[in-house]
């Protein structure tokens, strides 16, 4: 199942107009420190570990902008795909932390779906054998995927197709060695229950997500949350993957061939030419050179098409072909894990 990230949404209220939200004000001074325009902040709403929402209103209506599960969970390594019960639930939440009144006429309309939306982020865990496997993949991908936005970008070890698209982006990176960095908003925070469980559990994963902004979001029809359906985010995500073609030979580039010890360019050429080395090497010998080959992306436990053979087009979809992760057993019924539907049952 897909994950509903990140969401920037608008709320139609009456009470928003009135609502006067102190986020503090954004001011641009010339030299002399007068005042050339200035406007009001968003104001911050926080949640479970500090997680953050923006919050702002926009005329009659009251637009949350951020991560609202992680905003209730304190995490985003698993969640739900119900788009419709997560917006409905924290605008609910938000609305009784300002105490702002929600008309019941209001609440009805947002409960049918009548909520415009902004941004929507789809994602998906990939469970692999290890985060070596992980890395190995996106090296892999980075090389030889392309998108209809063209081939890929990189940052790091993450891959992006459509980077700075207006319209949807799609990015894949390894989501343990994202935990593991010195940034702290990527890292988990202290004192949430099982964090060194859940760090365990997103080690080997490698995460996948798709940002559909506002115009992308209309064009395929999908502005109001009434659109969404429990697969639509699955769906969506799926058409992006398949979307990104991969060629099936992964070669190389020149440069780095010329950089590689003598003994590693006969493996892998080998390897190219389509020879099963597992029928060649011993299997000590076999995972060194495997060991070593995956750090420039190539693995070579995939046997290559014969040499003869002309280079075909697969979706990546076909270089994550283990299984997609799921919410594990341990975190249901607990914290970890926000259930909209069930929310929604005890608040009514």
């Amino acid at each position: 199942m897909a994950v509903i990230d990140w969401v920037k949404f608008r709320l139609p209220m009456m009470a928003a107009r009135e609502c006067a939200l102190d986020g503090g004000m954004l001011a641009m001074l010339d030299c002399d420190g007068t005042v050339e325009w200035s406007r009001p902040r968003d104001m911050q709403m926080e949640g479970s570990y500090s997680s953050k929402l923006m919050v702002r209103t926009v005329g009659d209506y009251l637009q949350i902008d951020g991560n609202p599960v992680k905003w209730w969970q304190g995490h985003n390594l698993f969640g739900t795909d119900d788009l419709r019960g997560l917006v409905v639930a924290t605008a609910s939440a938000v609305c009784r932390k300002l105490d702002l009144p929600v008309r019941s006429v209001e609440l009805a309309g947002w409960q049918m779906g009548w909520i415009p939306l902004l941004r929507v982020d789809c994602t998906r865990m990939y469970e692999f054998p290890s985060r070596s496997d992980v890395l190995a993949t996106l090296r892999a991908a980075a090389l030889n995927a392309r998108s209809r936005h063209g081939t890929a970008t990189c940052r790091g070890d993450t891959v992006y197709w459509g980077q700075h698209s207006r319209s949807w982006a799609l990015k894949a990176y390894s989501k343990g060695q994202e935990l593991g960095s010195r940034s702290r908003k990527h890292q988990l925070p202290e004192g949430l229950p099982h964090r060194e469980r859940l760090e365990e559990y997103a080690d080997s994963m490698l995460r996948v997500e798709l940002v559909l902004r506002k115009r992308e979001i209309e064009r395929r029809g999908l502005y109001l949350a009434a659109a969404w359906e429990g697969d639509t985010a699955m769906e969506q995500l799926r058409l992006a993957m398949e979307g990104l073609q991969v060629s099936d030979r992964f070669e190389l580039p020149s440069t780095l061939l010329a950089k590689l010890p003598g003994r590693l360019v006969s493996v892998y050429r080998a390897w190219q030419a389509g020879d099963d080395l597992r029928a060649l090497y011993s299997n000590g010998t076999f995972y060194n050179y495997r060991r070593a080959l995956l750090e420039h992306g190539i693995d070579i436990t995939v046997v290559q098409p014969a040499q003869a053979a002309p280079a075909n087009v697969v979706p990546f979809t076909r270089l994550v072909e283990v299984r997609a992760a799921e919410v594990p057993e341990w975190a249901k019924g607990t914290s970890l894990y926000f259930e909209p539907a069930e929310y929604l049952g005890v608040a009514s």
